[in-house]
């Protein structure tokens, strides 16, 4: 999966767009299907296997040859979810040449899915009709680089580094670019849960006890940044990393004297995500 976190802003889709989503909605179904299935996987230049022909059978040839790219073109094809992988209907993707002085994109694109996709789960696919043989910039939640209200940032595959289309050694139909799965980060900052638990809720003085902090965006699947707990006197920092799931344990130092302590933790926040204070817990200490 590729994850871009350029900044920027992104851009809502134009209506001359959606009047071409019919049209490549019905071309693009099931090309679609084959991606999504497992059985046929398609690679920069690949021809059609044959997986791809077996599924094709009982087609007719007009759906047969809407398989295919016609001569000297070659799909750009991906999906883009939401940073908690949520495919994404309705964003705009536009692949522009490799030329600063381009006023306008080669290709333009909604991402899209739908009924027809609920056994293949495809919302947020896009496509992207080109000329083979260039070099592409791709662009999403953009329209010809101006920002419009669109819910996602605008973004540049690669950093903004170009792809290339490359011509087939031989004259063959099946050429598509598989960008895969990318995530798009939403435009400003998505608010951010907090929740800490203390284990044990007992402790001895002199006896160390943990906290559990966990943070969670319905927004990001890995909210990751800095965490501050306050207990007493003393003040804990903790890092959330992407492969704990919002999730962090720290431990907390000795407690000197009996009675109970109030433990406060908070996230502080990251250029996406919105900072959030946990519900105070209580340790109670004892005597030896």
């Amino acid at each position: 999966m590729t994850q871009i976190n350029d900044s920027g802003e992104g851009a809502a889709p134009r209506d001359g767009h959606v009047a071409r989503w019919g049209s490549w909605f019905r071309r693009a179904t099931v090309v679609t299907a084959l991606l999504a299935l497992g059985g046929v996987m398609f690679a920069p230049q690949a021809t059609h296997s044959s997986g791809a022909r077996a599924l094709a059978r009982g087609m007719s040839p007009r759906d047969v040859a809407a398989l295919t790219p016609p001569d000297g073109t070659t799909w750009i094809v991906g999906t883009l979810t939401d940073q908690a992988a949520h495919g994404q209907d309705n964003v705009n993707v536009e692949a522009w040449p490799d030329d600063p002085t381009a006023t306008a994109p080669a290709a333009s694109a909604l991402t899209y899915g739908g009924p027809n996709y609920k056994a293949i789960a495809a919302h947020g696919f896009f496509r992207l009709e080109v000329p083979s043989g260039l070099p592409y910039k791709i662009v999403f939640s953009a329209v010809n680089g101006k920002e419009d209200g669109d819910p996602f940032r605008k973004q540049r595959y690669g950093q903004g580094r170009p792809i290339v289309v490359r011509t087939p050694s031989r004259a063959t139909a099946g050429r598509v670019r598989d960008l895969g799965t990318i995530q798009l980060v939403r435009q400003g900052k998505v608010v951010s849960k907090t929740k800490a638990a203390v284990r044990p809720a007992k402790v001895k003085v002199g006896q160390v006890g943990k906290m559990t902090v966990t943070v969670t965006s319905k927004y990001v699947s890995n909210v990751t940044g800095r965490v501050s707990v306050k207990v007493g006197g003393h003040k804990i920092k903790g890092k959330l990393k992407a492969s704990a799931h919002g999730k962090v344990t720290m431990k907390l130092p000795k407690f000197h004297k009996a009675g109970k302590q109030k433990i406060v933790a908070r996230f502080l926040g990251t250029n996406t995500v919105h900072s959030s204070v946990a519900k105070p817990v209580t340790v109670t200490v004892v005597k030896k």
